[in-house]
Parts: structure tokens; C-alpha cells; sequence
């Protein structure tokens, strides 16, 4: 995870951990970290009722420029199937992120599951930003 934030292995790590709910219904678990040094008191705001994007904003005068999201299917494991009450093996999609700020540093590293029956994903692409196929395999 050091990695993923551009960080010293030995710096300390906020984990937030979030299970996203739609109708009451759970659809997503979501794994955010945070470089520790950076944000100063991250856990003391109420995270059922503010959002992480506009904290960081508007309490830490944060700019994002940029980020980038892997996304692959997986099976629910134990406890992810548990968190999103699905059966375990159940079809999930899994996403890996990281965000950038305008001065180039690593803001978030989140690490996703959600249920493959009830999200949708959408992706948008721009001329300048070609698709690019990151890693194929056959499973076989």
C-alpha cells in the first residue's frame, strides 16, 4: 500500500473502510488509504455523513488533477460476501484506484468490490486518452 501512495514503507497509513448501501441494500465495499502525515485528524469526521472528496477539499485544500481505476472480475471471498451479502464465489467486479492531487502526489489508494448484479459501470473516454488493455490472460 506504501507503494501505491508513493511512500516510505515505515510512514503510517489511514484505512477507511466503507460499505456503500443503495435502497438499504449493501453494493459496494470500499478500502480507502490515505498517507497518515498528510491529512492530520482524517478520523475524527463522521464518515456515514460527510464524503472523503469534499473533506479533502474543503478541510485539507486539496486539488485533485487525476486518478486511475483497474477494474476485473472476481469471486466474493468470506468476508466480502458476508459484507455484501452475497453467497462466497458469487460474480463481483473488483477495482483498484489511486488518486492524484494537482501537485503529482498520491492522495487515496482504494481497493473496491462491488456486487455485479446491482452496479453498473460506467466509463468515459476522450480523444486524447486512448483504451489500452493493461493485462490479458488465459484461464484455461
Amino acid at each position: 500500500i506504501a507503494q501505491k501512495l508513493n511512500i516510505e514503507p515505515k510512514n503510517r497509513i489511514y484505512k477507511l473502510s466503507r460499505v456503500r448501501v443503495i435502497d438499504h441494500k449493501p453494493v459496494a465495499v470500499e478500502f480507502s488509504h490515505l498517507p497518515y502525515d498528510r491529512f492530520p485528524n482524517l478520523e475524527k469526521f463522521d464518515w456515514k455523513r460527510v464524503s472523503l472528496y469534499a473533506t479533502l477539499r474543503e478541510k485539507y485544500h486539496i486539488k485533485i488533477s487525476h486518478g486511475k481505476q483497474f477494474v476485473e472480475a472476481d469471486c466474493a471471498d468470506g468476508e466480502i460476501a458476508d459484507l455484501l451479502n452475497v453467497q462466497p464465489k458469487s460474480p463481483i467486479l473488483m477495482m483498484d484506484r489511486i488518486i492524484i492531487s494537482d501537485e503529482g502526489w498520491h492522495i487515496e489508494y482504494a481497493h473496491s468490490y462491488y456486487r455485479a448484479d446491482r452496479i453498473r459501470l460506467s466509463i468515459q473516454m476522450f480523444d486524447n486518452e486512448p483504451i489500452t488493455l493493461v493485462k490479458a490472460e488465459s484461464h484455461q
